[in-house]
């Protein structure tokens, strides 16, 4: 079921509404780059296995979108969204594929407006700013 929604999480980040869709670059262990197209998304066991996965906002790979560290397919550690303009909308914290410790939400301007805690999945307090 997990690796389910990390494929699903990672596929709705890939397509924009009205956007041409950037395929993802994955950097593995080994220091190898692999980048996957959307048949490979949809067919290629490999997509989400090991490494840092990185989504792009541009075709030139200059304005990254998403960033995600993948191990054994599921999401460890910090997920970070990032707006058109390069800054940080969201910083996640993932363990196993499981939203676990704090998230940080911005807004466009860069201000904090949410803060949440997970533990185990599980949302245990939300702090709003005004």
């Amino acid at each position: 079921m997990t690796k389910i929604f990390v494929t699903f999480f990672l596929l709705s980040n890939f397509i924009s509404r009205g956007q041409t869709v950037i395929d993802p670059i994955t950097i593995k262990p080994d220091g190898t780059v692999k980048r996957f197209n959307y048949n490979d998304r949809m067919h290629h066991s490999d997509f989400v296995t090991t490494g840092l996965s990185l989504t792009f906002w541009d075709s030139s790979f200059t304005k990254i979108k998403t960033q995600v560290t993948i191990s054994n397919g599921e999401m460890n550690g910090v997920f970070k969204f990032f707006n058109e303009k390069g800054f940080l909308k969201e910083l996640s914290n993932f363990k196993d594929g499981i939203e676990e410790g704090y998230h940080y939400y911005w807004n466009d301007e860069g201000i904090l407006k949410r803060k949440e805690k997970y533990v185990h999945g599980v949302l245990k307090s939300t702090i709003k700013y005004s």
